[in-house]
């Protein structure tokens, strides 16, 4: 199961840079895709809440999941100052 939740999380975060400032329709929507996946690798029911499923997977919701990498991204000034210090 481990590597089923490695490969769907790294496909979550993979473009959660994008979903910066999208609207809140597109958001639900890939919310709804992410509740569906921890119901397929649990193999749970259909009607079970899947937030207790996904906290057990560890996976954030899709709006934290944009904020996290939001800030985890970085600024081209601080890339200029990274790039001034090695040298």
């Amino acid at each position: 199961m481990s590597v089923v939740c490695s490969i769907v999380g790294s496909r979550l975060d993979y473009c959660n840079a994008l979903l910066s400032g999208a609207p809140t329709a597109t958001l639900d929507k890939q919310q709804c895709a992410q509740n569906n996946l921890p119901r397929v690798v649990c193999q749970s029911q259909g009607r079970n809440d899947a937030r207790p499923l996904l906290h057990s997977l560890h996976w954030l919701p899709v709006k934290q999941r944009v904020l996290r990498a939001r800030v985890r991204r970085p600024s081209p000034a601080n890339n200029k100052r990274r790039r001034a210090t090695r040298q």
